[in-house]
């Protein structure tokens, strides 16, 4: 019996960082459907997108002294006092809060930079039977048909 073999389509994608975030996102949502050639293309492409945003997952990652304040907050709850008792909160580590802050901002300016990676085109034949219209939204700038 002979093997198949399909050529993949490797398409120029220029966009920016937030853009493949948001394709990175489709491609998840698409996850759990059938298709073997689909989720071959998606795996390749969730790889070479991961690679692409390595530098803002490292400066996103919050700091183990945030993240402790983060579950301080988170446990303070829903409470009508709440609002107050957060604010105590953030004003006992000013420094901190700035920091994420600052944090943040960098991630933002980050995700509005132009990227331009080689990622697998994905056809509408290739594409599930079950898939939703609003995943294939997210996936319209890898489609190549």
């Amino acid at each position: 019996m002979e093997a198949m073999t399909q050529k993949t389509t490797t398409m120029k994608f220029n966009g920016t960082k937030h853009e493949l975030v948001e394709i990175l996102n489709g491609l998840y949502s698409t996850g759990e459907l059938a298709g073997k050639e689909f989720a071959i293309a998606s795996s390749k492409n969730i790889t070479i997108i991961k690679e692409a945003l390595k530098d803002i997952e490292e400066i996103a990652k919050p700091s183990a002294d945030f993240i402790e304040l983060a579950e301080k907050v988170k446990a303070i709850g829903t409470e009508e006092d709440s609002k107050v008792q957060v604010d105590a909160l953030e004003a006992e580590n000013p420094e901190l809060v700035q920091a994420r802050k600052s944090q943040l901002e960098a991630v933002t300016a980050m995700l509005d930079e132009d990227v331009e990676v080689n990622l697998v085109g994905i056809t509408s034949a290739m594409l599930p039977e079950e898939i939703k219209s609003h995943q294939v939204s997210l996936l319209t700038k890898i489609l190549i048909d």
